[in-house]
């Protein structure tokens, strides 16, 4: 009998742990997709100095011929891969409050940043495709 006590007692805390925060798997997603954007920023934002290095061994060679043709192409998509990462954090910083507090979040607003942290994991993974991409082919242009 004193077994069956102690067995029903812990198991009653753990089912009253588990039921004392129900959201906390949700959160726990959130902050996991919130810690995988950040991280794709934080591994390609030191490549913005390469992207302006890049520019300015490019500009040079720019002329009408096919070959310097390419080299503007470069120049603008190397640009274009620049204004993505400026673009990309004013926008994110308009999305979310990276300050907020997820444990005073509703089921409703935590389902939602969810959401929208999930379309962000694409965006911020397009835009590393779009950096690493111009860079590597400037470079390519440049050997």
């Amino acid at each position: 009998m004193k077994k069956f006590t102690k067995v029903t007692v812990l198991g009653v805390l753990i089912l009253l742990a588990a039921c004392a925060n129900p959201l906390a798997e949700k959160q726990a997603i959130y902050k996991q997709k919130k810690t995988a954007v950040i991280a794709v920023h934080d591994e390609v934002m030191p490549k913005m100095k390469d992207i302006n290095s890049l520019i300015k061994q490019l500009e040079p060679k720019v002329d009408t011929t096919t070959v310097g043709k390419q080299h503007q192409k470069a120049i603008e998509d190397l640009r274009y891969s620049y204004d993505y990462m400026m673009r990309w954090m004013k926008e994110f910083g308009q999305k979310f409050d990276l300050t907020a507090d997820v444990k005073k979040w509703d089921a409703k607003t935590l389902e939602a940043n969810i959401e929208k942290m999930t379309a962000e994991e694409a965006i911020v993974e397009d835009m590393k495709q779009s950096i690493l991409g111009s860079i590597a082919e400037a470079e390519k242009l440049l050997k």
